[in-house]
């Protein structure tokens, strides 16, 4: 036997134990996903490509070591194995790599696939370029992680559905976040977006169903179909003066929602369902000072409550001993020797930030207090 076709072992939930022979050098699509009882399998050593979610559901698979010459291996090929510490890579392999346990490329630039049983907290090392499609779906037990600078690409799916994450800080350098990349999270509750994000993707933060406030980037243009579709617990979004575009169900079923602040001069266009399921009489619109009447007979937007946004203190510089605090182009900065937690608040108390960024977005905010 040389191949293992699509789903050729879907859902045979009683299999516990495959021995491939000696033969098989490809597995393709599906073949073992949902092999629930499967706790062990030999990968032969003339296996060259696994194919998409061939090994998905796997949910008492244990480990895995991929042979030599592996070349191969598709999306999601382990996700959903919800007892997976590690995934092995053979010696002399060209291909892949494993840095304590987690699947990178060979050059340790892009993170494949992290074994969801491994750790509740994770450290993505520092070179990590690409976070790969679907590389940690449905990790149920990651709390926490923390993301390098050297960052660039959160590609399609790779949080989906990792229920018990309870933060995303993304940094600078990221310039692309994929569909649905955090859909799912449902115990995210802030999620700090880094200044290289044009596009808010399709499904980023759909049913993110613990997601109490965003501050989207100055950078964005586009508010894509579906970006916060079901997060029920959003209560205040900003949405910064550059965005061009907000499409369909934005913002559907964000039922609790009861403050944006728009920084958008003129009023978009947008579709009677951006704000679907959003009580818009009893929810307080935010907008520039001269943007006030246009908003109030603009399609939608006049369904709000409109209020002038309150302007900046004018106060930018603060200097102490230790700490220096200013702000800048809609961002606050903290200039210190150690890393410092920081938390951010508005005058009535409410947290808006929290974490060890030194460089936050704030949006239009008016009079901010720093707490370092």
């Amino acid at each position: 036997v040389e191949m293992i076709d699509k789903a050729a072992f879907l859902k045979c939930e009683s299999l516990e134990k495959v021995d491939l022979g000696n033969s098989v050098s490809e597995i393709k699509e599906e073949a073992f996903s949902y092999c629930t009882a499967l706790k062990s399998i030999t990968l032969p050593a003339t296996l060259k490509t696994i194919g998409k979610e061939a090994f998905y559901g796997c949910s008492a698979l244990t480990g895995v070591v991929l042979p030599k010459k592996l070349s191969a291996l598709g999306a999601g090929a382990f996700g959903a194995c919800h007892a997976l510490k590690s995934i092995a890579v053979e010696s002399g392999n060209t291909k892949f790599s494993s840095i304590d346990g987690v699947l990178f490329n060979k050059e340790g630039t892009t993170l494949l696939t992290y074994p969801n049983a491994k750790t509740a907290s994770y450290q993505v090392p520092e070179g990590t370029i690409l976070i790969d499609n679907s590389a940690f779906s449905e990790c149920d037990s990651l709390h926490s992680i923390a993301l390098p600078t050297s960052l660039q690409e959160i590609a399609d799916e790779a949080f989906y559905k990792c229920t018990a994450l309870e933060a995303i800080s993304i940094p600078a350098n990221v310039t692309t976040i994929g569909a649905s990349a955090f859909y799912g999270c449902s115990a995210l509750e802030t999620a700090q977006l880094g200044q290289g994000i044009t596009t808010v993707a399709e499904s980023l933060f759909g049913k993110c169903t613990g997601l109490k406030s965003i501050d989207i980037p100055a950078q964005v243009k586009t508010i894509s179909y579906q970006a916060f579709n079901g997060c029920t617990a959003l209560t205040k979004v900003n949405i910064p003066a550059g965005v061009e575009t907000i499409e369909d169900a934005a913002f559907k079923k964000c039922a609790a929602l009861n403050e944006v602040y728009c920084n958008i001069a003129t009023p978009l266009a947008i579709s009677d369902n951006v704000f679907d399921g959003v009580e818009t009489s009893k929810c307080n619109l935010l907008v520039p000072q001269a943007s006030v009447s246009l908003y109030q007979a603009a399609n939608v937007w006049k369904t709000f409550i409109i209020k002038e946004m309150q302007e900046p203190s004018g106060v930018e510089n603060t200097r102490h001993e230790q700490v220096r605090i200013w702000g800048q182009d809609n961002t606050i900065n903290i200039e210190c020797n150690d890393m410092v937690f920081i938390q951010v608040f508005d005058t009535q108390g409410r947290q808006l930030y929290q974490g060890y960024d030194h460089h936050i977005h704030m949006g239009n905010h008016g009079v901010c207090i720093v707490k370092a």
